[in-house]
């Protein structure tokens, strides 16, 4: 009986802790807009100390287009009414606002853009003007001029559209 308790213990504990340790991936998106065979997802990471910091939406889009990160922002702000972004005139990202989450250019820092194959790994890129790859990540960070200076985006939650939801499904 001991034998069995221990050889349960041990299983248990090992399927727990690999539930700790999984990383965020495409099969843990939930909220997807657009139409097409290529794909991309957008992080975005508030950093505002609150339970739920960061989001993680899918883009599908046609393949053979040439299309840049703005525009993965921009379909995800034309498809959920409660995801605003603003970009300057030279498009540098200044604003973005989604639920209760608002973080503005300058008040009190700006955001930091990344791009990569996972979420895991994504590097600081060139802006919202970098052209889509099929399959990456493309992430932007608030908190760009702080003590540690940009930070890479992490994935805390999957984005679900305000659409899906009414006020009489919330209790």
């Amino acid at each position: 009986m001991k034998r069995i308790f221990t050889i349960s213990l041990f299983l248990f504990l090992l399927t727990f802790s690999s539930k700790l340790s999984a990383q965020f991936s495409q099969d843990d998106v939930k909220f997807w807009v657009g139409e097409g065979s290529q794909n991309a997802i957008l992080v975005v990471d508030f950093r505002d100390g609150t339970t739920d910091p960061s989001f993680a939406f899918g883009y599908h889009y046609p393949a053979d287009t040439e299309l840049t990160f703005a525009d993965l922002i921009q379909a995800v702000a034309t498809a959920e009414p409660n995801f605003t972004f603003a970009q300057s005139n030279i498009g540098f990202l200044e604003d973005i606002i989604y639920n209760n989450h608002i973080r503005l250019q300058g008040q009190p820092d700006w955001w930091s853009t990344w791009s990569g194959d996972t979420a895991q790994d994504m590097q600081p890129n060139q802006g919202i003007s970098e052209p889509l790859l099929n399959s990456r990540w493309y992430g932007v960070s608030y908190g760009f001029m702080g003590d540690e200076g940009p930070l890479m985006p992490t994935v805390t939650y999957p984005a679900y559209s305000s659409l899906w939801f009414s006020n009489e499904d919330v209790t």
